[in-house]
C-alpha cells in the first residue's frame, strides 16, 4: 500500500479482535476492527499525533499535535484545540474504564477529559524543544548569522561538507534527544546527488514536524537540477512541506558568488538574501 503520509500511530481494541493504525493527516487503517471514519480527507490546523480506542462505543479518538481533537464514533469531551499551548501535544490514552481520554504534551503537560483523572506532570519537565532547527552544509554556514537575525531562536547545525544522510543522523539524533524544533529548516543536496527515497527517508524522520522548509539548491554541478527535480516533486507528497527556491534568485545575481559560482561570502548580500528568502518561506511570508 502506497501511503500518502507515515503512519504516527496505533491502538489495538479493548476486545482483542484488531487494531487500528493513524497516519500524519489522520488517515486510519482497520484490521480485523471496523472503520470508523478519519480526517485523511479534512485540511487540517496541525498534523495528527495519536489514536485511542473508546471501550465502551468500539471507536476511536485522533488527536492532532495542537490538541484539535477528532471523534469517530466515539464521544467527544474537549480539546486543547483552541487553547495556547507551552509544547505541541505528542500523544493521548483512553481511560480504561471508558468515558475519558487524556492528552500528553512535549513538555509532559497533561490534559484530562471526562472521567481521566490528573495525577500530575513530571517535577522537572524536559526543557520543550527549540522552535525552529535549521541542518545544513557549507551554504547554509555562509548564511548561518544573517538567518539567527530572521529566524529569533532558531538551532543552526551547519558543517562544510556535508551529504543528505549525515544530516538525517544528525536530525535523527536531534528527535531522539527531544531537541528536534516544531519547525524545520533543511539546507542540503549541494554536495551530492539525493533521490525520492532519500526525501521520504528524511520526511519520515520529519513526520511530526509542523513544518519543513527544504532549501533548493544552486551549484555548478549535474545533480544540480535532478536534486531540486526531487525536492519539487516531495513538495507535492507531503503537507507540511515547502521549498524555498534559492535557485531562481541565486540565478539572477550571480555577483552574489565567489569563483566556484556556489558559496557565498559569509554574511555578505547573498548570505543575507538567502536568510530572507527562508525566513519569509517558513513563515509563509
Amino acid at each position: 500500500m502506497t501511503l500518502n503520509e507515515p503512519v504516527i500511530g496505533m491502538t489495538s481494541a479493548h476486545d482483542g479482535s484488531g487494531y487500528w493504525l493513524v497516519a500524519t493527516d489522520g488517515g486510519v487503517f482497520a484490521f480485523g476492527v471496523p472503520y470508523w471514519g478519519s480526517t485523511g480527507s479534512i485540511h487540517l490546523n496541525r498534523p495528527v499525533v495519536g489514536i485511542a480506542a473508546d471501550v465502551e462505543s468500539g471507536g476511536y479518538w485522533l488527536v492532532a499535535s495542537d490538541g484539535g481533537l477528532f471523534a469517530f464514533n466515539a464521544p467527544f469531551y474537549g480539546s486543547t484545540g483552541t487553547t495556547a499551548l507551552n509544547a505541541r501535544v505528542v500523544g493521548m490514552e483512553a481511560s480504561l474504564s471508558g468515558h475519558g481520554y487524556r492528552f500528553v504534551g512535549a513538555d509532559g503537560g497533561v490534559f484530562t477529559y471526562g472521567t481521566s483523572r490528573f495525577y500530575g506532570t513530571p517535577a522537572f519537565a524536559p526543557r520543550p524543544a527549540p522552535q525552529v532547527t535549521a541542518v545544513g552544509d557549507s551554504i547554509m554556514v555562509d548564511y548561518r548569522d544573517p538567518l539567527r537575525t530572521d529566524v529569533p531562536g532558531v538551532t543552526v547545525d551547519a558543517a562544510v561538507g556535508r551529504q543528505w544522510a549525515e544530516g538525517e543522523s544528525i536530525l535523527q539524533g536531534m528527535k531522539s534527544q527531544g531537541r528536534l524544533g516544531d519547525e524545520v529548516i533543511v539546507g542540503l543536496g549541494t554536495n551530492g546527488p539525493i533521490s525520492d527515497v532519500d526525501f521520504d527517508t528524511m520526511m519520515f524522520i520529519l513526520a511530526s514536524a509542523e513544518s519543513v522548509v527544504f532549501v533548493n539548491v544552486h551549484v555548478d554541478r549535474p545533480w544540480q537540477d535532478p536534486n531540486n527535480a526531487v525536492l519539487a516533486r516531495g513538495a507535492t507528497r507531503y503537507r507540511n512541506v515547502v521549498v524555498a527556491d534559492w535557485a531562481t534568485l541565486a540565478a539572477h545575481n550571480p555577483q552574489w558568488f565567489g569563483a566556484d559560482g556556489t558559496h557565498l561570502s559569509v554574511d555578505g548580500p547573498g548570505a543575507v538574501a538567502l536568510a530572507a528568502l527562508v525566513s519569509t518561506t517558513l513563515t509563509g511570508g
